[in-house]
């Protein structure tokens, strides 16, 4: 029998001692929930047990974690088969078997039984999901609901969920990243951002923008599929910067992996092309609608030293799929919810217990801002969902329409280093520097990056500055122009917090206000000083008025970075 970790323990002793029927077990990915949902099933001498997981793939994993603590489960149990096997404790099914036949799991539940919704929040994505898993398992013992990521329901609520007023899932327990991160459990994750000015045409018609210039929705997400095209620099910098950093990765971990998260079937196959020419090896693609790809992934996840060192992907490892020796992620994908962000990044944390406990995970990805706001909240921790302070930018993706007409094409990127975010910071690209030359003279490795990164912020470090050299007025607008838009997604986002009705337009209207322009991109220089004014000084109101909220969200430290990574711009 495996000992629970700390965590786990405190979570059995909460659901033995916990009097409905119902429980939600809220858990960073990696830190261990498929074995502590197992530990409590063999806590509460379960008759039989369902687990109901999201894909065939899991169906495995979740049979091997159970098969650690003496439960046998059946993962090929299929609805046509009827009966289960006298010979096993229960079956691992998907949402889908449970919707196609809800009456004969209902049939089974005559025993006593413990069912298991893994990754519960996909019980909202269709409406006769929810309808067949309240009609399958209404007379459960025991339902325990897992979750790597706290979510709310805005349309369909996920039945054995409790809510609260604003719609966000209530957990009956809750061990979040930091702590996992405190505790040994999860690796600390560094985010390593690519800057660029990116070009495209549509219709004839070519657009210019960086990743600090405020787009429209369409315009947007143009901007974005430009950046992972792989026919413009940003992608083949990001694999090229990645592949060098694995290499070092696995001078300490010999079998470390590396992933790559594509958009589309065709995408992934020119990404692991491109891939191939800058890693000197053949990647392993997984496509969901090839045949044996989960297969495939097994095989990769047990791979030694000699096993192929990368991973291309679409979707299929962004949630549940076990594959601990990923130590790092290039993001190229136009998804940019905050659920399915967390989950990706999660692939790249889990840690072993043969692995160095200072090894960062790293995940690679373009400086588009929802992107790097979501990378900003990873570390921040809260019981519940994090506030969308952009509206639908959180929630919703633009329809694929917008930025996929058949005339649309991908030009070029001028692409620069964006910094890094560690522990929910943004470092600006001269603190990344400074800290890489102080480890150097000190003969330490990478390893040491987050603390030497802390101590160049604290004490200013890093060897005489240079002499400044004027910097273009053009250059200067476009610096303080991303300086305000992400100061000024800080600050809704804690107006949000302390009062849920406050909106996103309304924000950006008192900005503009402030400013005394009516559109953000009407503004010159002397609007850009006004906004950046009223909203350091709106911030450090707020701040000191709501100490709890602004710490909660972390405030000081990411405006500190803002402001630096301003400062060192300009």
């Amino acid at each position: 029998m495996i000992a629970p970790r700390a965590w786990q323990a405190e979570f059995l002793a909460r659901h033995a001692a916990h009097a409905d029927a119902d429980f939600l077990l809220v858990a960073t990915p990696g830190a261990g929930k498929t074995l502590a949902a197992c530990q409590a099933i063999r806590a509460a001498n379960a008759t039989q047990v369902v687990i109901v997981c999201p894909t065939t793939a899991l169906r495995t994993q979740w049979a091997d974690a159970a098969d650690a603590v003496g439960l046998h489960l059946d993962p090929r149990w299929r609805n046509a088969d009827g009966a289960w096997r006298a010979d096993v404790d229960g079956v691992v099914v998907t949402y889908q078997q449970v919707a196609q036949a809800p009456d004969l799991f209902a049939h089974h539940l005559r025993r006593p039984t413990f069912v298991v919704l893994d990754e519960v929040h996909h019980a909202g994505e269709s409406a006769t999901w929810g309808t067949a898993l309240r009609a399958a398992f209404e007379h459960a013992r025991h339902r325990l609901a897992l979750s790597g990521t706290p979510f709310r329901s805005d349309a369909r609520a996920i039945p054995f969920v409790r809510y609260d007023e604003d719609r966000r899932c209530a957990a009956d327990f809750v061990y979040g990243y930091g702590e996992a991160v405190s505790e040994d459990v999860c690796r600390p994750l560094a985010f390593r951002l690519l800057d660029a000015t990116l070009r495209w045409r549509v219709d004839e018609q070519e657009t210019i923008a960086a990743f600090a210039d405020e787009l429209d929705l369409t315009d947007d997400a143009r901007r974005l599929r430009t950046a992972i095209d792989p026919s413009t620099p940003l992608l083949p910098q990001m694999l090229r910067d990645a592949d060098a950093l694995l290499t070092k990765a696995r001078a300490v971990i010999p079998d470390a992996a590396g992933l790559v998260l594509c958009d589309d079937r065709a995408h992934a196959r020119a990404t692991g092309a491109l891939l191939r020419t800058i890693a000197g090896e053949k990647p392993i693609v997984v496509l969901s609608d090839e045949p044996r790809a989960h297969a495939r992934i097994e095989r990769f996840a047990r791979g030694d030293d000699q096993a192929p060192r990368w991973l291309v992907a679409v979707n299929m490892v962004s949630e549940g799929v076990d594959v601990p020796r990923l130590v790092l992620a290039a993001y190229a994908t136009v998804k940019r919810t905050d659920l399915f962000f967390r989950q990706a990044v999660g692939r790249v944390v889990r840690r072993r217990a043969s692995d160095p406990a200072d090894l960062v995970a790293t995940v690679f990805l373009p400086a588009d801002p929802t992107l790097t706001t979501c990378a900003e909240r990873v570390e921040v921790e809260l019981r519940q969902q994090v506030t969308d302070e952009v509206g639908a930018t959180y929630d919703v993706e633009p329809p694929p329409g917008l930025a996929r007409r058949p005339d649309f094409q991908p030009l070029d990127a001028q692409v620069e280093p964006g910094g890094m975010i560690v522990a929910g910071v943004h470092y600006a690209r001269a603190e990344v520097d400074a800290a890489r030359r102080l480890l150097h003279e000190l003969g330490q490795s990478e390893r040491a990056l987050r603390h030497v990164l802390e101590f160049v912020r604290r004490e200013r470090v890093g060897g005489a500055p240079p002499p400044p050299t004027p910097v273009p007025a053009h250059r200067r607008v476009e610096h303080k122009r991303r300086a305000l838009d992400r100061l000024a997604r800080r600050w809704a986002q804690l107006r949000r917090e302390i009062d849920p009705g406050y909106t996103w337009p309304q924000a950006q209207a008192r900005v503009n206000r402030a400013m005394g322009v009516r559109r953000r991109a009407d503004a010159g220089e002397s609007q850009l000083d006004a906004g950046l004014s009223f909203l350091r000084s709106e911030l450090a109101k707020l701040a000191r008025d709501y100490p709890e909220q602004a710490e909660r969200l972390r405030i000081r430290g990411s405006v500190e970075g803002i402001e630096q990574r301003l400062g060192t711009s300009t």
